[in-house]
């Protein structure tokens, strides 16, 4: 007779889950619980046994982080007993002092984009003034300050910056599935009336945004609109000529 699989396999925490390095290459971070609660750990590069906790979740632990661009901070997100609202917390590596950069109630946060050009701010969607729908905001790492980038009217899911931060591209999704992606204009964080790309149902899962080149004149992103696979390709964010970079 087959033996069941135990309980603590399906649903247990994982060991060790999510290495990052930070951006100057010298230390090593991850998630593993900490009194049976996961939470980020660090430790250097090269002496992996000497971790220690950087974060002190004792109830509903921590699944989603990133280091900061300056490399002195995590940044995590959290929600409350499982109602996905997703705040932002920072919690400095120095010290070990937590800041919650997202104080709202009943909102939920999601990561647009991160610099290393502006490395002490962040792009967010924030949802408190229409919960259908994430207005985009530059939120101050340091002091948790926001200014409204973007107030979202027109129904789009999705935000892409470049290096610059500047927003670039907005994702839309379709009735019939699929998305419309839309190019902002130039002047300023105003969307162009006619859509940029479309991605039809059977492209959804294998065709997405990859990131902007250092002068914001190309973007990467894997696509399978021309093909039967997904490939890595080079755009040319105003000519739509494309490089092939893998398939």
């Amino acid at each position: 007779m087959s033996q069941l699989i135990p309980r603590e396999k399906l649903f247990g925490n994982p060991e060790r889950v999510g290495l990052q390095i930070s951006p100057d290459g010298e230390t090593l971070a991850w998630i593993a619980p900490k009194d049976d609660v996961l939470n980020v750990w660090m430790a250097p590069l090269e002496s992996p046994e000497k971790a220690t906790p950087v974060t002190d979740d004792r109830h509903r632990g921590i699944r989603f982080y990133t280091w900061s661009k300056a490399g002195d901070a995590i940044l995590y997100f959290q929600d409350r007993d499982g109602d996905e609202n997703w705040q932002m917390f920072r919690v400095t590596v120095a010290d070990r002092q937590e800041a919650n950069l997202t104080p709202y109630k009943e909102i939920t946060t999601r990561l647009h984009g991160l610099s290393w050009d502006f490395p002490n701010t962040a792009v967010v969607g924030l949802n408190d003034r229409d919960k259908s729908w994430h207005d985009v905001y530059a939120i101050d790492l340091q002091t948790g300050e926001r200014s409204l980038l973007f107030e979202n009217d027109g129904g789009f899911g999705n935000f892409h910056v470049d290096r610059q931060l500047n927003l670039r591209l907005a994702e839309r999704s379709l009735e019939e599935g699929g998305r419309q992606i839309f190019r902002f204009t130039s002047e300023g964080p105003e969307l162009e009336e006619s859509e940029y790309i479309r991605v039809p149902h059977e492209d959804d899962l294998t065709t997405g945004i990859a990131g902007f080149t250092g002068d914001g004149d190309e973007f990467y992103w894997l696509s399978s609109l021309t093909g039967d696979k997904a490939g890595l390709f080079l755009r040319n964010f105003d000519s739509g000529g494309e490089t092939v970079i893998g398939r």
